[in-house]
């Protein structure tokens, strides 16, 4: 009986060949066959039941807390080419505290400004003059965790007992603190979006202002 039912057994292993290329009559069976041909028919179940899992599974978890570390700081990489000598701008951060963190935590090189083909066109002479006409504020800065505003601007700042000299910022940036889970990492992060404005000052139709790059940043008070 034993020998019977392993014959059974192994003649079900044998049908189980399939995708045959030929007519029946010329093909011959094996158990070898039958046997690749099952281990073929599992791993598609298998895939087929990951793939429904994969698909019902989200990859992206979002969680949403109160940021209550009130006392790590935020890093602010600076990299700006402005069309002005060095001897002329001054950079600097005024937060809503009132601390200031001055220029001198940034480097100002003298570059080349590149303007546009038609400027150039229009501006050759006076271009090719002055290869250095230009300034690239560089560096990173270390800002508290509160609202604040960073500005590039004509001449260098100054100080006085009733604070900052100037500022109106014109490009504001909503900061979120975000902290990245993955298999085994954990990385703090920030993102931003950004919105861009731009205003003329023409003092003869009463428009009056500083001339300058304001930046102005806010950080949220959820981290995602």
């Amino acid at each position: 009986m034993r020998r019977l039912s392993r014959r059974n057994t192994l003649n079900l292993v044998k049908e189980l060949d399939a995708f045959p290329k030929v007519p029946e009559s010329y093909v011959k069976t094996s158990a070898f066959g039958g046997t690749v041909t099952l281990i073929v028919f599992i791993l598609m179940a298998l895939l087929t039941i990951s793939e429904f899992f994969v698909y019902q599974d989200s990859w992206m978890k979002y969680e949403y807390e109160v940021d209550t570390d009130f006392t790590s700081q935020l890093k602010i990489k600076i990299d700006i080419t402005v069309a002005m000598k060095c001897t002329r701008v001054g950079a600097d951060v005024l937060d809503l505290s009132g601390s200031v963190i001055a220029s001198k935590e940034l480097k100002y090189d003298p570059v080349s400004f590149e303007p546009s083909p038609q400027k150039k066109m229009w501006y050759q002479n006076d271009y090719a003059s002055d290869s250095q006409s230009a300034c690239r504020i560089h560096g990173q800065i270390y800002v508290s965790k509160v609202a604040g505003n960073f500005h590039i601007t004509l001449g260098k700042p100054i100080e006085n007992i009733r604070g900052h000299a100037h500022f109106v910022p014109l490009i504001k940036n909503e900061v979120v603190p975000t902290k990245l889970h993955t298999s085994g990492v954990s990385v703090n992060m920030h993102q931003f979006s950004v919105t861009e404005q731009e205003r003329v000052v023409n003092k003869e139709k009463g428009s009056h202002g500083v001339t300058g790059i304001f930046i102005k940043y806010k950080l949220s008070p959820l981290m995602d």
